[in-house]
């Protein structure tokens, strides 16, 4: 009986030791498993960033080209419109007899010719209005060495010379205030020209 008993219970201590193994082993599995679950889960995450960034990166690239394109298309554009207005200013003679060259042109350079033949008269004649120092001197009361004071009853010299260079610079500003508004004036009447005839090139069919 005593052995029996022995028996009995050796076999309940393995099948006690059978069971724990067991368990062990199994919850080994269940992490080993959750393990795997989520480096899954991570590397699932990781290609659906790397989809967005790919899409995010081919809209980018559609956009410039979208931007490319209509740069492009504005350049031609323009590009055609500088064309129209080059040969609408060279080669149209006009439309229903008009003619944008009816009146004679102004003659080249004709304000700097005036104003470069004008400026060295004024200077010279600014040269000659203002007195010279010893003159300048003379009527301040402090004649230079070597010369006596003139007369305090005479008038003082230079000054018709500094009257006369006065109404010719007024005169040369007259003039050239006259030439500019010329000037004016035809650049109003070409650029009218110009954009006439730009209408009419834009509305033929």
């Amino acid at each position: 009986m005593r052995g029996e008993r022995e028996g009995e219970r050796r076999e309940r201590e393995r099948g006690r030791g059978k069971t724990r193994g067991e368990k062990e082993s199994g919850e080994r599995e269940g992490e080993r498993r959750g393990r795997e679950r989520k480096y899954e889960e991570r590397r699932e995450k990781k290609r659906e960033r790397e989809k967005r960034r790919e899409g995010e990166r081919r809209k980018r690239g559609r956009e410039k080209e979208r931007e490319k394109r209509v740069e492009e298309r504005k350049e031609e554009k323009e590009s055609e419109e500088r064309g129209r207005e080059r040969d609408g200013e060279e080669d149209e003679p006009g439309l229903g007899g008009f003619k944008p060259r009816s009146r004679p042109p102004v003659p080249p350079s004709s304000s700097s010719s005036s104003a470069s033949s004008s400026g060295a008269p004024a200077a010279r004649r600014q040269d000659r209005a203002a007195p010279p120092a010893g003159r300048e001197g003379q009527d301040r009361g402090a004649p230079p060495a070597g010369r006596e004071a003139p007369d305090r009853g005479a008038p003082p010299a230079g000054r018709e010379g500094q009257e006369r260079a006065l109404e010719e610079l007024e005169k040369e500003r007259a003039l050239l205030l006259a030439e500019l508004d010329k000037e004016e004036k035809e650049k109003d009447w070409y650029y009218a020209q110009l954009q006439n005839l730009t209408k009419r090139i834009d509305s033929l069919p």
